[in-house]
């Protein structure tokens, strides 16, 4: 996902109800999925994924394709300080914190 250094993604995780929740943005649309973090991977429930129905150009929308297919391979993660790496066998995502608690 190289992109996400000139058109930067978030990603967020929340507790809500008791429930773990991951919402995204991308270019494109953003998209949402109920999430389990167990001890090194997150994974997300496919049949629960909400995503946004902005229809976008396919330059972009391939883009948002190749985040969600990123985060549903179940990435291994490591958070260190304010940064969070997702790894796939097809490459790995830094996110770093930039606001909230």
């Amino acid at each position: 996902m190289a992109w996400v250094t000139a058109e930067p993604a978030t990603l967020t995780l929340e507790r809500q109800a008791g429930s773990m929740l991951m919402s995204m943005t991308t270019p494109c649309n953003g998209f949402s999925s109920p999430a389990t973090v167990t001890a090194t991977h997150l994974h997300l429930e496919q049949s629960k994924m909400v995503v946004g129905a902005m229809a976008c150009p396919e330059a972009i929308a391939v883009k948002e394709r190749a985040a969600s297919d990123f985060l549903l391979a179940s990435p291994a993660y490591w958070l260190a300080n304010e940064t969070l790496l997702l790894t796939t066998p097809g490459g790995s995502v830094k996110f770093v914190r930039v606001g909230g608690p």
